[in-house]
């Protein structure tokens, strides 16, 4: 996606994590689970509950860091981000590794 993004010439990237607090990720998980996707449904819940989603955040961030920086592109990120429900150790990681971070809130 990011490599299609650049080819079209967009001059930034805008990414936010996955809001797990509403009913999207829950609704979604049960269908999945009723079509049989247990692995699926099994990472969503994952994502919802206890320091997932902190975790999910982090490897987002990291992912699509890396993927920008391969195409001398990591100027373009706008990972947006809340401090709230990330783990003090994912906090500190993505502080040291914050470029394109913008966060968001107080």
């Amino acid at each position: 996606m990011v490599r299609f993004a650049l080819d079209c010439g967009v001059e930034e990237i805008f990414v936010e994590p996955v809001n797990a607090r509403g009913p999207a990720l829950g609704l979604t998980e049960q269908v999945l689970r009723t079509a049989g996707y247990t692995g699926e449904a099994d990472a969503l819940a994952a994502i919802r509950r206890g320091t997932g989603w902190s975790q999910y955040t982090r490897q987002l961030l990291e992912n699509v860091q890396a993927s920008l920086a391969r195409r001398d592109a990591l100027s373009k990120l706008r990972f947006l981000l809340y401090q709230t429900r990330l783990t003090p150790t994912d906090k500190a990681w993505i502080g040291r590794h914050s470029t394109g971070v913008k966060w968001l809130g107080k």
